[in-house]
């Protein structure tokens, strides 16, 4: 039996209902019909089913992960910078601050050129590195980034939460070859400018002496007629020849007391010319200085080759009588390029001796054959290292080789190619270009050393 006061009112009842069937429609608004959502036990949800919109490229999605998420991710971490040949080169170890969350996405890495506004350099969603654009040595730069989620809307529209800014790190743009180059050029003009002023106080120098030499002479030869004619009488016609002549004495003497202040002058003119001798050996000091860093990484080259002699004289009977080097971002196999599209033995042998630089761990490797086995072999020596590093400049390197020629080369090469002469001849480079087909000329290699004419500066 139900007791009386426990039964709802008729208008009661009509209004529970009508908000249940309120609550059911409002429900249904929320996603479209067909599709299943799923409440995740961190708070956020995940609908699938029915075409939800569309995603950041256009594409139709039906399914959206991480709605509702509203926390951002941490700042990124692990960010370094680095300057060489006019480009700044950004490394991320893939940290986050906190960790790194199931929902992140990427980061955004922002680069500021001196004072302009900052503009977005590149993006990474794992660990790697960005390089930039060619920069004006000389440059500040400052580097910093932010990290962001995938997390979207209940209708499929992303929708991320964005992070705190990074450490900003700032870094002087260098480019050493063009450094040292514009030191040199500087420094030669100095030189030259010096020589001249030298060339111009040694005339000077010249005509002075021979002036004061003109006017002695011609002064003794008035002093010996003067003593010959002074007993003369004063009727003696000869006593007035000599009255004339001391009269043109005494003009005489006028000139060369002038003569005895223009060899005060050219004193003085003589220790202008010895400062400037000095300060064009300081000029030439420096510039050979400069000369030295510029040939720093071909000398580390050099001994390279030079310690590994009996190496060279292998690769000497190789058909193309080079060494070429490669550049690429990974480490070398034999499956990736270049080794994998050397399919024959004939090739293979022609590339012995090869050298490959890894451009993000900055490792270097030869090809060799070992036991009829052929592979990339580690190199340790840390001065071809150095050296390939600092050759690895994206506007020597943009065909990702290098040649190294061990014989007389033969065209194709390329501007910064290199020819190693052995232990008694020269490391020189390729200046101008030559295709396939065309003949090999002297003037196309000049000496890695020579930065400067030193006959003109000796002169």
């Amino acid at each position: 039996m139900i007791h009386e006061r426990l039964r709802p009112k008729p208008e009661d009842l009509v209004g529970k209902i009508a908000l249940k069937a309120l609550d059911t429609a409002n429900s249904a608004q929320t996603r479209k019909s067909g599709s299943v959502t799923i409440h995740n036990a961190d708070g956020t949800k995940t609908i699938s089913g029915a075409v939800l919109g569309t995603d950041e490229t256009g594409t139709a999605i039906s399914s959206a992960n991480w709605i509702g998420d509203t926390t951002a991710p941490g700042k990124p971490t692990g960010l370094s910078v680095a300057s060489s040949s006019g480009v700044i080169v950004v490394t991320w170890d893939g940290t986050l601050d906190g960790g790194v969350p199931s929902d992140f996405d990427h980061i955004t890495v922002y680069l500021k050129e001196g004072s302009a506004d900052a503009t977005v350099l590149g993006t990474m969603n794992t660990a790697g590195s960005l390089t930039s654009a060619s920069i004006a040595s000389g440059t500040s730069c400052t580097v910093y980034a932010t990290a962001q989620d995938a997390a979207r809307l209940e209708d499929g529209t992303l929708s991320p939460n964005v992070s705190a800014q990074s450490d900003s790190i700032t870094v002087m743009v260098t480019n050493t070859v063009a450094d040292v180059d514009k030191e040199i050029s500087e420094q030669n003009s100095t030189i030259s400018g010096i020589q001249g002023d030298i060339t111009d106080l040694t005339t000077d120098l010249g005509t002075v002496k021979t002036t004061a030499k003109e006017a002695k002479d011609t002064a003794d030869e008035v002093s010996e007629t003067l003593s010959a004619d002074y007993s003369k009488t004063g009727t003696d016609t000869s006593y007035v020849t000599a009255s004339t002549n001391l009269q043109t004495a005494d003009e005489i003497m006028q000139s060369v007391s002038g003569t005895y202040a223009t060899q005060t002058a050219l004193a003085t003119t003589d220790a202008k010319a010895d400062a400037a001798q000095t300060a064009a050996n300081n000029a030439q000091s420096t510039a050979d200085t400069a000369k030295e860093a510029a040939s720093a990484n071909t000398t580390d080259l050099t001994n390279y080759i030079e310690s590994n002699d009996s190496a060279l004289s292998q690769m000497q009977s190789q058909i193309d009588g080079s060494i070429t080097t490669w550049f690429y971002d990974v480490a070398p196999t034999a499956d990736n390029a270049p080794a994998k599209d050397w399919t024959t033995t004939d090739l293979k042998n022609n590339h012995l001796g090869d050298l490959y630089y890894d451009t993000v761990t900055g490792y270097c490797y030869r090809y060799q054959v070992l036991n009829n086995t052929y592979s990339w072999s580690r190199i340790t020596d840390t001065d071809v290292t150095k050296a390939l590093s600092d050759a690895a400049a994206p506007q020597d390197t943009a065909d990702s080789k290098r040649r190294i020629f061990v014989n007389t080369p033969t065209p194709p090469y390329d501007v910064g190619d290199q020819w190693a002469q052995g232990t008694s001849g020269d490391i020189l480079i390729c200046s101008t270009a030559k295709a396939s087909g065309k003949s090999y000329a002297a003037s196309d290699w000049t000496k890695a050393s020579k930065y400067t004419d030193d006959t003109a500066a000796a002169a």
